[in-house]
C-alpha cells in the first residue's frame, strides 16, 4: 500500500470515529430531552391538577360553612330537630348531595372533641373523591378532599334595640326634646313603613348603626347620627329562641298589693296588682309570673331588687297578660338574674319577658327619675315601649326588644353599651367559629 492510500485510509477511520462520537452526542442529548419533556410534563400535570384541586378545596369548604351555619341558626331558632336536615339541605344547594357521587356529608349537632364543644356548637365535615385529570397517567385517578367547620351560637353584641313591628308608622317615635343614645350598638327597625323611623327636629337619635327597612320620615327633621342605612332586610327576632317559662296554674297571690312602707317581696305568682304607692318595694331574687296583673309605680315611689336579680313574667300560655306602668318621677332600680337555673333564673340576663302571644298593641309605659336603671334585657315583641315625657330619663343595660318604640318629649332613653357585650343582654347570633 502506498503512502497515500495508507495515509487516505487512516483519514477515512477518523472521520468514522468522529462521527460515532457525534451521534453518541446526539443521542445523549435526544435522550436528555425525553428526560426533560417528561419532567415539563410532569409539572404541568402538578399545576392543572393542583389548581384543580384548590378550586375543588374551595368548593368543599364553602358548602362546610354554609351547612355549620345553617345548623346553628336552627340552634338559634331553638329547633334542636331541624339542625342535621337544615345543614345537609344548606350542602346540597351547595352541590354537595350528602350520599350521592362519592359525596359525605357528616353533621355533628352536639360536638365533643375539638376547640368548640357543646350544645351551643354545630361541626360538619363534607368529603368528596374527585377524579384527577392528567394524574391518571401517573397511578392517580382521583384524590380525597375533605373540608370541616364549625358554628355555634355566640353573643351579639352589636344590636341593643330593635322595633319588630313590620307595618308600623313611626316605629321608633322621638318627639320633642326627646333622645335616644345608643351610641355603643346598632339600632333596627323593621318597619317597611316611609315613616319608620320619625325624630322630631330637636330631638336626637344616636346609634352605633341605625337599619331601617323602610324609610325615614323628612317631616322630622331631627338629628341621626350615622346616616339610617334605608330598604335593609329585616331583623329576626333575636329572642325568639327563648322557651316561655312554665306558669304555675295557681296564685300565689290574689289580691291587689298597694304598698305604702318599706315591703319586701317573694317571687311567685301574682295574680293581683303590685302597687307601689309612695313606699319602697324590694324584690328578692327569683321569678315573678304577672298573671293579668299590673306591675305600678307612681310618682315618689321605690321599686328595686335584692341580691341575685329576677326575671319578672308578663304573660303565660293561655294569653293572660301584665303591664308594666312606672310614673316619671318613679325611682325604679332593677336587677335581672343572669346565671341560668331552671328554676330561679329560667331567662338570665331578661329583666321584663312579654311572651310573643300577648297582644298587639298595648303599650306598657316606662318613666322613671334621673337616677334610675333598667339592668337587664326587655322583652316585649308584640308591645309598644313608651318611655314617659316629663323628665324620664331611662337607662337600660341590655337590649330591648319590642313592637315600637315611643319616647315621649323632654325624656331620654340610654342604651347602656359595654366593650364585649354586656351581663344582661342575652341576644344571640349565629357564626362561624372555625
Amino acid at each position: 500500500m502506498s503512502k497515500a492510500e495508507s495515509r487516505l485510509q487512516r483519514q477515512r477511520a477518523a472521520s468514522g470515529g468522529r462521527r460515532d462520537r457525534l451521534g453518541n452526542r446526539r443521542g445523549a442529548i435526544l435522550l436528555l430531552i425525553a428526560v426533560s419533556m417528561v419532567a415539563l410534563m410532569g409539572l404541568v400535570v402538578i399545576a392543572i391538577d393542583g389548581g384543580k384541586l384548590q378550586n375543588r378545596k374551595r368548593l368543599t369548604q364553602t358548602a362546610a360553612d354554609a351547612a355549620a351555619l345553617a345548623g346553628a341558626i336552627e340552634k338559634w331558632r331553638g329547633r334542636p330537630d331541624s339542625v342535621i336536615p337544615s345543614a345537609k339541605s344548606e350542602a346540597n344547594r351547595n352541590y354537595f348531595n350528602d350520599g350521592t357521587g362519592g359525596i359525605t356529608v357528616d353533621v355533628d349537632p352536639n360536638p365533643s372533641t375539638g376547640n368548640f364543644t357543646g350544645p351551643d356548637f354545630v361541626t360538619v365535615l363534607v368529603s368528596k373523591r374527585w377524579p384527577s385529570v392528567f394524574a391518571g397517567f401517573f397511578g392517580i385517578d382521583s384524590v380525597m378532599v375533605r373540608a370541616q367547620a364549625v358554628a355555634g351560637v355566640a353573643p351579639d353584641t352589636r344590636t341593643c334595640l330593635v322595633a319588630l313591628d313590620p307595618t308600623a308608622s313611626k316605629a321608633i317615635d322621638v318627639g320633642p326634646n326627646g333622645s335616644i343614645d345608643a351610641s355603643g350598638c346598632g339600632v333596627v327597625v323593621n318597619s317597611n313603613a316611609d315613616d319608620a323611623l320619625y325624630v322630631k327636629g330637636n330631638a336626637d337619635l344616636t346609634g352605633g348603626s341605625i337599619a331601617v327597612t323602610g324609610g325615614v320620615d323628612p317631616s322630622g327633621g331631627g338629628p341621626i347620627s350615622p346616616t339610617p342605612s334605608t330598604g335593609a332586610p329585616p331583623t329576626p327576632d333575636p329572642l325568639a329562641y327563648l322557651t316561655m317559662p312554665t306558669v304555675p296554674n295557681t296564685c300565689d297571690f290574689t289580691p291587689s298589693g298597694t304598698y305604702q312602707t318599706a315591703v319586701t317581696l317573694s317571687p311567685g305568682t301574682y295574680c293581683g296588682n303590685i302597687d307601689v304607692q309612695n313606699g319602697t318595694v324590694t324584690l328578692n331574687p327569683g321569678v315573678y309570673f304577672m298573671r293579668g296583673a299590673t306591675l305600678r309605680v307612681r310618682a315618689n315611689s321605690t321599686l328595686t331588687t335584692a341580691g341575685a336579680g329576677v326575671n319578672i313574667v308578663m304573660t303565660d300560655s293561655a294569653g293572660n297578660y301584665g303591664i308594666v306602668d312606672f310614673a316619671s318621677n318613679a325611682l325604679v332600680t332593677l336587677s335581672a338574674c343572669t346565671v341560668y337555673d331552671a328554676a330561679t333564673c329560667p331567662l338570665a340576663g331578661v329583666l321584663f319577658y312579654q311572651g310573643p302571644n300577648a297582644p298587639a298593641d298595648v303599650v306598657n309605659e316606662f318613666g322613671s327619675g334621673a337616677d334610675s336603671f333598667l339592668n337587664g334585657t326587655l322583652y316585649f315583641p308584640t308591645q309598644i315601649i313608651h318611655v314617659k315625657s316629663g323628665g324620664t330619663n331611662l337607662t337600660i343595660d341590655g337590649a330591648l326588644i319590642c313592637s315600637q318604640v315611643v319616647v315621649e318629649s323632654g325624656s331620654t332613653l340610654n342604651m347602656a353599651a359595654h366593650t364585649g357585650g354586656s351581663p344582661y343582654s342575652p341576644l344571640k347570633r349565629a357564626t362561624i367559629v372555625q
